[in-house]
């Protein structure tokens, strides 16, 4: 199977991967943030909102914190994203 160019390619982690640059939590839209596996479209939305409300975050264990992932599925998260 030929590769694909990058502008080409689709999939929900494809951002990620592609230079392995972790997703920024306080600029990343809903679908940037639905490119780091684990991160749906329902927790987007949830970090989105929190965001707003609440303003930017200040570390990525925030999320832990605010009950907005789990302690295993921060371990993972950690570093696919940044502050």
């Amino acid at each position: 199977m030929a590769e694909q160019p990058r502008d080409q390619i689709q999939g929900s982690s494809i951002r990620h991967q592609v230079g392995n640059k972790p997703v920024n939590l306080n600029k990343a839209g809903r679908e940037e943030l639905m490119s780091v596996r684990g991160i749906g479209p329902g927790r987007a939305d949830e970090i989105i909102a929190h965001r707003n409300q609440h303003g930017p975050f200040g570390s990525v264990s925030d999320l832990q914190q605010l009950n907005l992932v789990d302690p295993g599925e921060m371990a993972e998260l950690r570093d696919r994203l940044t502050v």
